[in-house]
């Protein structure tokens, strides 16, 4: 007769092993949940990622001041853009006006 074990024991016995490092690993993952719920992670998380994001975009403003700059200019000058308008539009049409005052000065 051959030593060999019993494979039914042996298939028990990993079995038995098997389901005591998953039940472990749910009293981990419980105990975890206990202390931080799953909206403070979620919330946890969020927050660490706009820190990460503010920061990147911090140091790309650095490196990129120029374009910054520009890009600034130019949402300043699209919150004038009516007033701006307004003042062109009434220079626009006193042109005609002052082009003729011009002529008239110069002599021709």
């Amino acid at each position: 007769m051959t030593d060999d074990p019993d494979p039914v024991a042996t298939a028990r016995a990993e079995r038995d092993a098997a389901l005591t490092a998953v039940t472990g690993s749910f009293e981990q993952l419980r105990n975890d949940l206990a202390d931080n719920g799953i909206g403070k992670r979620v919330a946890h998380e969020a927050v660490e990622k706009a820190k990460s994001s503010a920061m990147e975009a911090a140091e790309i403003a650095r490196e990129n001041k120029a374009v910054v700059a520009g890009t600034i200019g130019a949402l300043a000058l699209w919150f004038a853009r009516k007033p701006l308008g307004e003042q062109a539009g009434k220079l626009w049409h006193s042109l005609p006006g002052a082009w003729q005052k011009l002529k008239a000065r110069t002599g021709n």
